[in-house]
């Protein structure tokens, strides 16, 4: 289904997916998009989870509810997908294509990463959170964050708690 899949697996019992969109549309259909893509990394590195049914906790975030020991989380962005999935750890991954600065998407990945890992999402205030310009790594409370800058050439930020999903 993805041309351009790229599967990489950033740490121990973690990995990311990200693809372009052939035909980018609607939210519903870039959502239906990135669950497609997770089910291409789920098979790739937890062939078991693959058809799991993908439910959500109260404020929206995504598990698996026969494999909760791994976090998973997606993004999508006018075309753009990355998706994620980690063993034995809460995970969040965002993808934005710039709209202006590239600087502030980057930064805007980190956040939205984070609290998708804790699973606040807007609700966890993620313009609050201090992103240093330029940085590729850091820490928030509980969970480390990545940039894959210089890795990606659109923004795209994951971010990990180790205490799990």
């Amino acid at each position: 289904m993805f041309r351009r899949t790229r599967i990489t697996q950033v740490a121990d019992g973690m990995w990311i997916a990200t693809a372009p969109i052939r035909m980018p549309g609607s939210r519903e259909r870039e959502s239906l998009a990135g669950r497609a893509l997770l089910r291409t990394l789920l098979r790739a590195v937890a062939p078991a989870a693959a058809g799991d049914e993908v439910v959500t906790q109260p404020g929206g975030k995504p598990y698996l509810r026969e494999h909760p020991r791994l976090g998973i989380s997606v993004s999508h962005d006018r075309g753009a997908l990355a998706v994620c999935v980690g063993v034995d750890r809460a995970v969040g991954i965002d993808v934005q294509l710039p709209d202006g600065s590239p600087e502030r998407a980057w930064a805007w990945t980190v956040r939205e990463a984070l609290v998708k890992t804790t699973g606040e999402g807007l609700a966890g205030r993620p313009w609050d959170i201090d992103v240093p310009p330029g940085r590729g790594s850091g820490t928030w409370r509980s969970c480390h964050w990545v940039s894959l800058r210089g890795r990606s050439p659109i923004p795209v930020s994951y971010a990990y708690r180790k205490e799990g999903p």
